[in-house]
């Protein structure tokens, strides 16, 4: 699975790369290793309702978590989320982590919830949006 994302990042040349849940793992594990980490560089990595920072699940991380090499990395975290979600503790120029608690009726979990929640489009979307941000993506890779 790491090597299928590293290929379709570097086939599709995406602009930002959205990872929910168990997608969100797989792309961190594929982003964070030498041979994956130029696949990530120069996009935005959004990961939300992801487990990457669980206490069971950075031993699979060698217990160390660090940033990605990514333009920007916005991290949704919804406290409530039921699904071994945790919060990241990154102190990194291109991380930026968005709390996205109260769903409004959507399952916490739900991918939905998350990616239109108002912090997400206060803290993510309209960054992304911006004259200053968008640029900076079409930079070459």
């Amino acid at each position: 699975l790491r090597q299928r994302v590293i290929e379709r990042t570097e086939d599709f040349q995406p602009d930002v790369v959205a990872a929910h849940s168990l997608g969100s793992l797989i792309a961190y594990d594929a982003f964070s290793r030498p041979d994956g980490a130029g696949s990530i560089r120069g996009r935005v990595f959004l990961s939300f309702g992801s487990q990457i920072g669980h206490r069971f699940v950075r031993g699979v991380f060698a217990g160390q978590l660090r940033p990605l090499d990514a333009a920007m990395w916005y991290h949704l975290h919804n406290p409530r989320d039921p699904v071994f979600t945790s919060p990241l503790r990154f102190s990194s120029p291109n991380f930026r982590q968005v709390i996205t608690r109260d769903l409004d009726g959507w399952d916490e979990h739900a991918a939905r919830g998350y990616l239109q929640h108002p912090q997400t489009a206060e803290h993510v979307w309209k960054p992304l949006a911006s004259k200053e941000f968008v640029p900076n993506l079409l930079q070459p890779v």
